[in-house]
């Protein structure tokens, strides 16, 4: 839930951006950008939090972070076609860092199997 959805105020996409940032932080973390023992903790730290910050090889993607999980709704992405943009931009940035990896590695990875349907030859 967005800080201004928090405060009762009038929504727009940038709230959205913002549950997708909470969610993207996640996907990358583990963990929620920030914590909270109570409701009122909670809502004071979206209000008011400082945007957390990625490590590593994540680091590349701290603009998409920053655009999305900013308490000020006029700091965010406007839209999801800016953070979509924005998140290209950020991976093809971050390819040269990834290429880096062991290729023993990257072989291990192709031979795991694939999640989905199974083929049935049709």
């Amino acid at each position: 839930m967005s800080p201004e959805q928090l405060r009762g105020e009038a929504l727009d996409e940038r709230s959205e951006v913002y549950s997708f940032g909470v969610f993207f932080f996640r996907i990358f973390t583990g963990r929620m950008p920030f914590n909270g023992r109570s409701i009122d903790q909670l809502r004071n730290a979206r209000a008011t939090h400082v945007i957390p910050k990625l490590g590593g090889v994540l680091h590349h993607y701290q603009p998409i972070i920053d655009g999305t999980l900013s308490p000020y709704r006029e700091q965010r992405f406007a839209s999801f076609d800016e953070v979509i943009e924005n998140i290209e931009y950020q991976r093809d940035s971050a390819t040269g860092v990834f290429r880096q990896l062991d290729a023993s590695k990257i072989a291990a990875l192709e031979q795991r199997p694939k999640f989905g349907l199974p083929d049935t030859g049709t």
